[in-house]
């Protein structure tokens, strides 16, 4: 006769994950399905706070395995969204029920979750949000964002994401694609300020070239990103970076449906929905005829605009922690905390590269810190932000504000050739007209912090 099973072999064989915790929600077991479910190894993860490993909108005082030791009852068949360590979002259905010992007294929780399949139309817009929230934020103008982005994507209308470079403006963007009729078509992205411009109408409008001396029936066809984006959507990162003659002919194939490739002899057809992104005032491009005021009308029917993180201060230590938490996961190192003076001293930053710059400076920490917390010591060091952003300051030597103004056209001016030169700083001095030494006074003079690669206008 077979031995019985124990209590544990009968947990590593259940069908669904299993965790467990300690009265103060660290936990103590995760079973091998929660592995796989999560893609986190138990190794990694026992010791951990279960809200720094499953960042659910529950965590705190939602949570539910919390509430069910304090409340000393089970909470049966509950759905949530949880990241895995992918920062992918999938929802789950969780049972929670606490733990006792011999005398009933209880000593932590238990909760058990499986992954939901094939999940609804309102569950995956669900997770839609749920990534944005966890990823970009979650303050009262980002909700107000949020509440209306599934209507707007319903839409086939154009929209211009508008936000300081680093506002994740493309995660949004994407958001807008999944969220739309259009999420089972193409989504295709192109980072304007990437591109080689004397490439980019090839690469945009594709091309049909004949052989030289050959059969002109015999073309050669490279598929274009408007031909690519057909039923689907084109999202131009940066617009104002595409060179004007192009601006117009996106205008005119979002319009007529209908483009020339090069070296076609006939239009090319392709029914796409465009999303552009920009940092910068494309109005006054307009008044100085730099950007087509046809196009610029056709994207302001739909405006969104993403407040830059140093106006949601109170944001920042949680997604300090979150990204402490993938880098973590990413390299090994286990450091997934910050001390109080760590946050509040990020608090104090401008940070006008925003969410990449705080990537950036958490990454150079991170590898800094030799504990499991980080330190004061462990930060790069970081100018303190103005009384007010150069856009909004108030003070200048003779009262009319010049000075504010010098300032912020320096910091575009700087930041748009770091951006085209893809953070090479030796190059984008170069291209500025200044050695790199002089560059890296500039970008702290102006709060753009030297170590940061903020990834294009994003």
């Amino acid at each position: 006769m077979k031995p019985a099973m124990t209590p544990l072999q009968i947990l590593e064989n259940i069908p669904e994950g299993v965790f467990a915790v300690d009265p103060n929600c660290v936990i103590t077991y995760f079973n091998q399905k929660a592995e796989e479910i999560t893609g986190y190894s138990r190794a990694r993860i026992i010791g951990k706070r279960c809200a720094d490993v499953f960042r659910t909108e529950h965590c705190g005082s939602r949570c539910t395995i919390r509430h069910s030791m304090t409340q000393g009852k089970e909470i049966l068949d509950y759905r949530v969204n949880i990241l895995d360590c992918a920062e992918r979002p999938f929802p789950v259905r969780i049972q929670a029920s606490p733990l006792r010992d011999d005398q009933g007294a209880i000593i932590g929780g238990l909760q058990t979750f499986r992954v939901i399949e094939n999940p609804d139309e309102e569950t995956r817009k669900e997770l839609v949000l749920f990534e944005l929230r966890s990823k970009i934020g979650r303050d009262g103008r980002l909700s107000q964002i949020y509440e209306i982005l599934p209507d707007l994507a319903q839409s086939d209308a154009p929209v211009l994401l508008q936000g300081e470079p680093g506002t994740e403006k493309k995660l949004l963007a994407r958001a807008i694609h999944l969220l739309s009729a259009r999420a089972s078509g193409p989504y295709v992205a192109v980072a304007c300020a990437e591109k080689d411009p004397a490439a980019l109408t090839e690469q945009l409008l594709g091309s049909r070239a004949s052989p030289p001396g050959g059969d002109p029936s015999n073309r050669t066809r490279l598929e274009g990103y408007l031909e690519q984006a057909h039923r689907g959507t084109l999202f131009l990162e940066g617009i104002e970076s595409l060179p004007y003659p192009l601006q117009v002919s996106v205008f005119k194939a979002m319009e007529e449906g209908e483009y020339m490739p090069l070296g076609a002899e006939e239009k090319a057809s392709s029914d796409f929905r465009l999303i552009a992104s920009t940092h910068i005032d494309l109005e006054s491009r307009v008044r100085e005829g730099t950007f087509p005021d046809s196009l610029f009308y056709c994207l302001n029917v739909f405006q969104i605009h993403l407040p830059p993180l140093r106006e949601r201060k109170g944001e920042i230590p949680r997604l300090a922690r979150n990204t402490l938490w993938r880098l973590s996961m990413e390299t090994g190192k286990d450091v997934t905390d910050l001390d109080e003076e760590v946050a509040q001293r990020l608090q104090r930053h401008p940070f006008y590269g925003n969410l990449h710059e705080l990537d950036q400076i958490l990454r150079q920490a991170h590898q800094n810190c030799n504990g499991s917390k980080l330190t004061l010591s462990d930060l790069p060091s970081l100018p303190d932000a103005p009384a007010a952003p150069p856009d909004q300051a108030s003070v200048s030597t003779d009262g009319s504000g010049e000075e504010c103004d010098t300032l912020e056209k320096e910091r575009e001016r700087i930041l748009d050739a770091l951006v085209r030169n893809r953070w090479n700083r030796k190059q984008a001095a170069r291209e500025l007209g200044m050695d790199r030494t002089t560059l890296w006074r500039r970008m702290r003079r102006v709060g753009i912090h030297p170590g940061a690669r903020q990834g294009g206008p994003g």
